[in-house]
């Protein structure tokens, strides 16, 4: 699994990056979808930016859980460097207690199993390839359409960016400083 290694600068710690595969998603595409996450993020767009979504998915909804976890592992990988731990420490941190998981209807055990294959998934994308192909296979069986797992992924995102943002690390921009600092696009 080919990586580039990210530096914090404001610490000086650095963060791993996989290479996000190209089977999923190019390169320009993650980036594309790095804005549609953002535009999910606003009431207003969120709409659009779920069309956005469906037209990528289309036909194969691997596409978009894919991104969506690269994205995460990305931004998680530079959440820990900032703050000096581990990815594996910073991993029960994905989580999400706020009005998204409120509206979802889920549950609270389905949204917990949720969570737990969605952690599984970023870590499948930082680990090995393989792991990350098994962990969507699963995911297609707990929810074939993918859309349940999209909607908590992307809640763990919108608290995961809050988090971020609130410490002075921006996680827009980060999918094309990384893909084209790496020479990946």
């Amino acid at each position: 699994m080919e990586t580039v290694r990210v530096e914090d600068r404001q610490t000086g710690n650095f963060a791993e990056v996989p290479r996000p595969l190209a089977r999923y998603l190019a390169s320009t595409e993650l980036i594309e979808l790095e804005q549609s996450v953002r535009s999910w993020f606003g009431i207003a767009s969120q709409e659009s930016a779920e069309q956005d979504f469906d037209r990528l998915a289309a036909g194969n909804p691997d596409r978009v859980l894919y991104g969506l976890l690269w994205l995460t592992a990305t931004w998680g990988s530079l959440c820990a460097a900032r703050i000096g731990i581990t990815v594996e420490q910073f991993m029960p941190a994905m989580s999400y207690r706020g009005p998204w998981r409120d509206l979802s209807s889920e549950d609270e055990k389905s949204w917990e199993v949720g969570e737990q294959a969605i952690r599984r998934g970023i870590s499948g994308v930082l680990t090995s390839d393989e792991d990350i192909v098994e962990c969507l296979r699963i995911f297609r069986l707990l929810d074939p359409s993918l859309l349940r797992l999209r909607w908590i992924l992307l809640a763990v995102m919108d608290g995961l960016t809050q988090g971020m943002e609130r410490n002075g690390l921006s996680p827009w921009g980060a999918a094309a400083h990384i893909v084209s600092g790496a020479g990946w696009d």
